[in-house]
């Protein structure tokens, strides 16, 4: 009997935790790869590992700020927009070097089906963009924002991590590697 109150207890608290809408994650390592799982949170704390040109990464989405506001004087979303910023860390799980300029490689797809290219020039609060040009060794990391301007009205429901340029999937088609995230 003590049995079935301890279960019917953890089944309870799954649920309320569930309907709080908190967020667990929970990561395992084989190898050089790492799998993360995660329960709620639409996306964040989930890491997705990529292979694009010989590179092996794992890119997380670590949190959303969904009205960013603007860390320099000046600069800001046009009038009737607002600017979503989202951090991630990329890591080399690979032997070879990673070379590439990430801010690039982001893109968010809105609640028409819209794609949205990440700016490259919008200071936020929420952290440093990444720099143009990034170069990691095995097991070095990096951390930056991609930040997208929206309606204030609309929303992003999937935010997407393309190696080799966000631009050139909309150009010539559809990449062969995506990382996705649901954000919203």
């Amino acid at each position: 009997m003590r049995a079935i109150t301890v279960a019917s207890i953890a089944v309870l608290a799954s649920i309320a935790v569930a309907a709080c809408g908190v967020t667990s994650t929970t990561s395992s390592t084989t190898g050089n790869s790492t799998v993360s799982k995660s329960t709620g949170g639409k996306g964040i704390g989930i890491t997705r590992d990529l292979t694009y040109d010989g590179e092996d990464i794992a890119v997380t989405l670590l949190k959303v700020v969904p009205s960013a506001s603007s860390s320099e004087s000046g600069f800001g979303p046009d009038s009737g927009d607002r600017w979503v910023a989202m951090q991630f860390q990329i890591k080399n799980l690979g032997q070879a070097p990673y070379a590439d300029s990430p801010g690039d490689d982001f893109q968010a797809i809105d609640a028409a089906g819209k794609t949205i290219l990440a700016q490259d020039d919008a200071p936020t609060t929420a952290g440093s963009s990444f720099s143009d040009q990034v170069a990691l060794t095995t097991g070095g990391t990096v951390t930056g924002v991609a930040t997208f301007e929206i309606g204030s009205g609309d929303t992003i429901k999937t935010v997407e991590f393309i190696p080799g340029g966000a631009e050139n999937a909309l150009l010539y088609g559809a990449p062969a590697v995506v990382g996705k995230w649901a954000v919203g």
